[in-house]
């Protein structure tokens, strides 16, 4: 029996150096190469993960870009069918003097300033003078920077309380885009 044992030990033995032999050999010669290319190639996912989501925000930032870009164009043609393209004095007097008119001031004096360039537009100074009592001077100011004929901002004013009427001494503007 022990003769019988022996060749059982010696055939495990064997098979037991070969089994770690293979194994070494597939750690040393196939896992470990394979491995180091496995976490470069997981670095490489990483890398081009971090990149994919930087370009989604700034694909996001590039929309809202231009959705603003849409807004400010919307804008800008609404500006320019407010302001007109020409100046003419004279209907700029009539316009004025017909919205107080209307609002129930009397008008006193309108006179003009010297145009200031602006580069793409021009801006005219007026100086108008009026009277009439407070809340219908106040509706004319209103009615003027609403006005759809001509885009007036009031500059500066100046009244004085005279019983029921106010003497009121404004600076307006008007704006035009140059003509070329």
């Amino acid at each position: 029996m022990a003769n019988r044992e022996k060749p059982y030990k010696q055939i495990a033995i064997l098979t037991i150096i070969i089994a770690v032999t293979l194994i070494t050999l597939y750690v040393v010669y196939l896992f470990i190469p394979q491995l180091s290319v496995i976490q470069a190639k997981t670095q490489l996912v990483k890398e081009k993960t971090d990149y994919l989501a930087k370009m989604e925000r700034g694909y996001r930032n590039y929309s809202q870009l231009e959705e603003q870009a849409a807004d400010l164009s919307t804008q800008i043609s609404v500006l320019e069918n407010e302001i007109l393209k020409g100046m003419d004095k004279p209907e700029i007097v009539l316009a004025v003097y017909s919205t107080a008119k209307q609002s129930g001031v009397q008008p006193v004096s309108l006179s003009f300033e010297t145009l200031e360039d602006q580069g793409t537009y021009v801006v005219l100074p007026l100086d108008f003078s009026c009277e009439g009592p407070y809340d219908k001077v106040m509706a004319f100011i209103q009615e003027l920077q609403q006005g759809a004929q001509y885009f007036f901002t009031l500059d500066s004013m100046n009244y004085k309380q005279q019983g029921d009427k106010v003497n009121a001494k404004m600076r307006l503007l008007t704006y035009f885009y140059k003509v070329e």
